[in-house]
């Protein structure tokens, strides 16, 4: 592992003299005794404060809370060489795949080593293009939901929450692919399931960024409604998978040819020797819908705020579109989208920003 880390530091640190380098060659903030830059992070803007340092210190820099050293790294290439190089040389922090196996995630995103790829092959079978062209017709079904949701306020003349609507999209769509269930959370904002896992998710997230894990030792009543609301999801995820058990057992095709991503990972997990459960099943279940709500709806909210700020990358984008999809207001077919060059483009460089 250190050998690899001074690799990176070496292709990343240009300039700098020959030879291997260490994390304390690095620079970074000067940090207090014991406490090192703990009082300088604030935990609501952990990432402005990564973005600052980033641009005071260069593309990789140190920094340490408490006893513990981190490296911050911004480049695009060397973090794809780290990326490419787990999970052998690289591995995911121990805290982080810790606090989302306390939220009932137990599967590819905590899983290392040999079980690592063992989680990734079932992932990958789970997610192939056939699935995700048999679920194609229930996402321009839930993407017109949103259009005439859109449409109906700009009618009535009222302002639409956007980044609210492609929450509940995103969590329609994810939660569609990744368990079979249309749950509608955009036109029911008061859906239990979905409360519980935008809960589960900030507490997570806030887990991460909290120097001391008291809940270990003691739990607050935050802690306590996190603990319910994953039991909450486990239960209602442990009613999906049998519900797609009941659908495979009236429909055995599904088996081979399954229609989202659950009955995917169920039919893997009942093969003979599989060495998965039905909490494996779950764990990657509730991942997926993790991994895609929130990052998705924020870049596609970051898309349409930036679109209009350039009438010309506006006119073109909307000129392809209209190009493909003629009066439709959504592509119906998923290969129009392969064809959405400038789109893809603009998408990209939204993210990138």
């Amino acid at each position: 592992m250190a050998d690899k880390i001074s690799m990176v530091l070496d292709r990343a640190q240009q300039g700098a003299p020959a030879g291997p380098r260490s994390i304390a060659d690095l620079p970074g903030p000067q940090g207090a005794p014991l406490l090192g830059n703990l009082r300088q992070i604030q935990p609501g803007r952990f990432h402005r404060n990564m973005e600052d340092w980033g641009r005071e210190f260069g593309p990789m820099f140190r920094f340490t809370m408490m006893k513990r050293s981190f490296v911050a790294v911004s480049r695009r290439d060397t973090i794809a060489s780290i990326l490419r190089d787990r999970p052998d040389a690289f591995r995911r922090s121990t805290r982080t795949a810790r606090m989302l196996e306390e939220a009932g995630t137990r599967g590819l995103f905590t899983a290392e080593g040999e079980e690592w790829r063992r989680q990734r092959k079932l992932a990958m079978r789970a997610l192939t293009p056939e699935v995700v062209q048999r679920f194609f017709p229930t996402l321009v079904m839930m993407t017109e939901r949103l259009c005439l949701r859109w449409k109906a306020a700009l009618a009535a003349g009222r302002e639409v929450d956007m980044l609210r609507d492609l929450k509940a999209w995103t969590l329609d769509v994810t939660i569609g692919l990744a368990m079979g269930q249309d749950i509608n959370t955009l036109e029911h904002e008061d859906n239990p399931l979905q409360r519980d896992i935008e809960f589960i998710f900030k507490r997570v997230a806030r887990r991460l960024t909290t120097p001391v894990e008291y809940w270990k030792v003691f739990k607050l009543p935050v802690d306590r409604e996190a603990d319910a609301a994953a039991a909450r999801i486990h239960s209602a995820i442990d009613g999906f998978i049998a519900q797609a058990r009941a659908r495979m057992a009236a429909d055995p095709s599904l088996r081979s040819k399954p229609s989202n991503m659950l009955e995917a990972l169920v039919a893997a997990r009942d093969e003979a020797g599989s060495g998965f459960s039905d909490a494996v099943v779950a764990g990657n279940a509730i991942t997926m819908v993790f991994a895609g709500e929130d990052t998705t709806s924020n870049s596609v909210a970051w898309l349409l705020n930036l679109l209009p700020q350039s009438p010309a990358v506006m006119a073109r984008a909307a000129g392809e579109a209209d190009s493909l999809l003629g009066q439709d207001s959504v592509a119906r077919n998923p290969h129009l989208l392969e064809q959405m060059d400038y789109l893809d483009a603009a998408t990209r460089e939204a993210m990138r920003l």
